[in-house]
């Protein structure tokens, strides 16, 4: 698709049919000669990609997914059937929005953009990404549909501070179950939703060469005869009220000034990566 068909159908990106804004750059509304409506995110000349570079998502009218995961009334329109397929679905696409340079798979950035509460350990603190940081987001996205809980302003009296760290101790101590969205009422499949906490968990692993590839995550959605590993400590998992913010904070922070994220009590302001690669920015959807 060429440049000027999508600037026909944005309206040469008008702010009528701005949707949005990211860290990444704007997101428009547009629609093609044929009426299909599309979503088109307009790389920020300032995030060190070169020249212009445009995604073109299908627009969804429904909104993205966290203004029904999340929602006190919305939620209770998710059933279980619709947020596995949901989970199976992301699956199958996730990372499609990626842009590598040419047969770059991972690399370094010494400036961080993301979303906080979806970025990898290793992105978030060294600027290190790779396939494995969308694995990490994706897990993250998992935990999420299966509680009705947001990682990044997540809070229980627990002493969890993060709900990675929240979902762990309900696993280790054998109360997964716990953690469903209550306006699921016990209608759901067992098996599937420990399955997937499971892979959840897998995708969470601190250490990222253990955590699963997406093929892999598909695979073990869809065939029960894969045997999947037991999950190790995930990132980010801190023991103590007093300790957590601490950690956070550490991970958050690199030890140099070339690499700095917000942690959960800092302003936020946005970075750029100025390398030849953006990371997957993710919303729910």
């Amino acid at each position: 698709m060429g440049c000027k068909s999508v600037r026909a159908a944005t309206e040469n990106f008008s702010d009528a049919n701005k949707l949005g804004e990211g860290g990444f750059g704007a997101v428009y509304k547009g629609e093609l000669s044929d009426g299909q409506e599309i979503a088109v995110k307009r790389l920020s000349r300032n995030s060190g990609q070169g020249d212009e570079k445009l995604l073109i998502y299908e627009f969804l009218p429904n909104t993205s997914l966290d203004h029904f995961i999340f929602d006190p009334i919305k939620r209770t329109y998710l059933d279980w059937e619709r947020r596995y397929k949901i989970i199976g679905g992301i699956a199958r696409d996730f990372g499609m929005a990626r842009l590598f340079a040419v047969d770059q798979t991972q690399g370094n950035t010494s400036r961080i953009v993301g979303t906080y509460g979806y970025m990898s350990p290793e992105y978030a603190r060294y600027g290190h990404f790779s396939a494995k940081s969308d694995v990490f987001s994706f897990g993250v996205l998992v935990l999420e549909i299966l509680t009705g809980q947001k990682n990044s302003s997540f809070y229980q009296s627990d002493n969890a501070q993060d709900l990675i760290s929240y979902v762990w101790r309900h696993w280790e101590e054998g109360t997964a179950l716990e953690l469903i969205e209550p306006s699921l009422e016990n209608r759901y499949s067992r098996t599937e939703v420990m399955r997937c906490i499971h892979i959840g968990l897998l995708c969470v692993q601190e250490d990222m060469e253990r955590r699963p590839t997406m093929a892999l995550v598909v695979l073990m959605l869809n065939s029960y005869s894969v045997t999947m590993p037991l999950p190790s400590k995930p990132a980010f998992f801190v023991s103590t009220f007093t300790g957590s913010y601490a950690e956070v904070n550490e991970m958050y922070t690199s030890s140099t000034s070339q690499s700095v994220v917000p942690a959960p009590s800092m302003s936020s302001s946005t970075h750029a990566s100025i390398n030849e690669m953006s990371i997957t920015e993710l919303y729910p959807r």
